[in-house]
Formats: C-alpha cells, sequence, structure tokens
C-alpha cells in the first residue's frame, strides 16, 4: 500500500511537471507569435519609410536634372550678354563718333552757312541750278543727320537685347534658386527619413533579439535547459547495468529515461536505447541541438543495431551515462567508430 502510494505521488509530480512546463512553454508560444507580428508590423513599417524616402530620392534627381538644364541655360544667356556687351560697346563708339563728326560738320556749316550760299549762287548758272544746290547741302545734313540716328537706333537695339537678356538670366536664376530651395528642404527630409529608419531598424534588431530569446526560453524549457539540469544531477553517479533510479544508479538508457521523465520535457518510460530510437524523429548531424539524442552501434554483442545512448549537448560533446556519467566527446575515435544516427523525440 505504502509502495503504491509512493508511485501515485510520484506520477502525480510528474503529471504537475509536465503540465506546469507545457503551460509556460504555450505562454512563451503566445509571446513569440505577438513578436512576431510586432517584427511583421515593424518590417512594413520600415517599407513604407524606405519608399518614402526613395520617393524623395527620385524627385531631387529630377530637380538637379531641371537645375542643370536651367544652368547650361544660364550659361548661354552669359555667353549671348558678352557679346551683346561687346556689340553695344561698338555700337556707343560708333555712336560717338559719328555724332562728333555731325556735330563738326553742322559748326562748320554754320560758320560758313553765308559763304557756302554766295559761292553757290555766285557758281550757279540760273536760279534752276542754285535750286539744285541748296537742296544739296540739305540733303547732306539730313542724311549726317539719318546715319547718326540709325546709329543711335542700332544701340538702343542691341541695349534692349542685352537688358533682356539679363532679364531672362535673372529669372533663369530665381528657378535655379528655387530649385536649389527645393532639394535642400527634400535633402533635409531625407536626412530626417534616414534617422527614423535607422531608429525603427534598431528597433526591429531590438525585436528580433527579444524573439531570438523567446525561441530559446522555448527551446530551454521545451528541452535542453530542463535535460541537463536534471541530468547534471547524477555526474559521477557509475554505471550500473539495468539501472534506472538514482537509488540504484543507471545504465545508458535508464539515465536518458529518467532524466527525460523527470526534467518534465518529456515523458519516457523506462526502456532500451534501440526503443528510444525507434520513437525519435531522425535528423542530420547538421541539424542536431542540445537536448538531442545520439546513438552507437556495436559497443556490445547484441541482435538490435543501437546499443548506447546519449543526451546531444553541442559542439561535439554528449552527456552519458558511461562509467561514470560525464560530458564526452563524439568525436574521438572510438565513438566515430559505433556512431549510428542522431534523433528527437517528438511529442
Amino acid at each position: 500500500m505504502k509502495k503504491t502510494i509512493i508511485i501515485v505521488s510520484a506520477l502525480v509530480c510528474i503529471l504537475t511537471s509536465f503540465s506546469v512546463y507545457a503551460d509556460n512553454v504555450e505562454k512563451l508560444k503566445e509571446d513569440l507569435n505577438a513578436k512576431i507580428t510586432e517584427i511583421s508590423a515593424k518590417e512594413e513599417e520600415i517599407k513604407g519609410l524606405e519608399a518614402q524616402r526613395d520617393g524623395l530620392k527620385n524627385e531631387v534627381l529630377m530637380v538637379n536634372e531641371e537645375l542643370n538644364k536651367m544652368q547650361l541655360q544660364i550659361d548661354e544667356l552669359n555667353g549671348k550678354i558678352e557679346i551683346a556687351s561687346k556689340e553695344l560697346d561698338k555700337a556707343i563708339k560708333n555712336e560717338d563718333e559719328k555724332r562728333d563728326l555731325f556735330q563738326k560738320r553742322l559748326v562748320v556749316m554754320y560758320e560758313k552757312g553765308n559763304m557756302a550760299y554766295v559761292e553757290a549762287m555766285i557758281s550757279s548758272s540760273n536760279i534752276m541750278d542754285l535750286s539744285k544746290r541748296s537742296e544739296l547741302i540739305r540733303q547732306i545734313s539730313e542724311n549726317d543727320k539719318k546715319i547718326l540716328d540709325d546709329y543711335v537706333q542700332a544701340k538702343n537695339d542691341v541695349l534692349s537685347k542685352k537688358e533682356e537678356l539679363e532679364k531672362n538670366t535673372e529669372q533663369c536664376q530665381k528657378k535655379v534658386d528655387e530649385f536649389n530651395e527645393t532639394i535642400h528642404t527634400k535633402s533635409t527630409e531625407i536626412e530626417e527619413l534616414d534617422g527614423v529608419i535607422q531608429q525603427k531598424s534598431t528597433e526591429l534588431t531590438a525585436l528580433n533579439n527579444e524573439k531570438t530569446e523567446i525561441d530559446n526560453q522555448i527551446y530551454s524549457q521545451s528541452y535542453a535547459g530542463r535535460i541537463f539540469a536534471e541530468g547534471e544531477k547524477y555526474l559521477g553517479y557509475p554505471y550500473v547495468w539495468g539501472g534506472s533510479t538514482p537509488e540504484t544508479s543507471f545504465d545508458c538508457s535508464g539515465f536518458v529515461c529518467w532524466t527525460y521523465t523527470h526534467s518534465g520535457v518529456y515523458n519516457l518510460p523506462r526502456t532500451t536505447a534501440q526503443q528510444i530510437y525507434n520513437q525519435c524523429k531522425k535528423i542530420s548531424p547538421e541539424e542536431a541541438k542540445k537536448g538531442d539524442l545520439v546513438f552507437f552501434q556495436g559497443t556490445y554483442q547484441s541482435y538490435e543495431p543501437v546499443t548506447h545512448i546519449g543526451i546531444y549537448a553541442g559542439d561535439g560533446n554528449m552527456l552519458h551515462c558511461g562509467n561514470p556519467i560525464k560530458y564526452a566527446s563524439i568525436h574521438c575515435a572510438y565513438w566515430e567508430s559505433h556512431f549510428y544516427a542522431f534523433g528527437r523525440l517528438v511529442s
């Protein structure tokens, strides 16, 4: 009766342990799903910000293209202004020269006006000839004035052209200033977005780190942490054929069954290494994680392939019931020669 009570109490403890660990894992899985949702939202937020930033960059590129075109136009206008300035200088010089010549001729005509008319009358053969000579003098005067007026007009035309070119240049420069202001504004916005993206990326990294930590906790809750916390209690215990409890000590399969069951990770009733292997999902060495199982063959005469089992500790090591229970490398010559497979108990 007393033995039955002890067995029932042990089973109750084990089942309670399973329930607590299951609850913990479920809570961690809920946290993990929430974190994954948060990460997804953060990634979408960053994508939106990056699209906004890229749009601004494209706008800046287009404004820069317009700015370059406008700068070329200004350079062309400045070249024309330079030519017009030279033409204006030449027109002013011609005007001054013609004005000076015209004024001198007027002075001479006024100073010698009477003699010119007297000479014209004396040398005239008749009234008709005199009239013609007087008209010629008038025409010469008017022609000089017309030439001067043409030079003045030419100068004014060049001046107007230069002023128009300068006005166009001023308008183009105003657009250039506007383009530069636009580029400055958008570049500032891009810098601000870069800062926000950097901040969000940092937040995303933190979220991913938190997710990794939750993953590790789930894995630890499910496998490695609890398995090795339980298994390490028996380091140094001797190998005892058929042993399956701390009171009797353990053999290799007894140690694994006890450790998995009493860690609360997996209810694994006492059985052989081969039977444990039969319950496992087969995995490659590359897939093997801390808390998985590693199986060996031919370590003693047996009708079953699998003759030894250890708990994989990662980095090429295992915790197993050798003699005594201890950590060992699976890459030493002996264990490599007897290696059979990796396996994982799946609920």
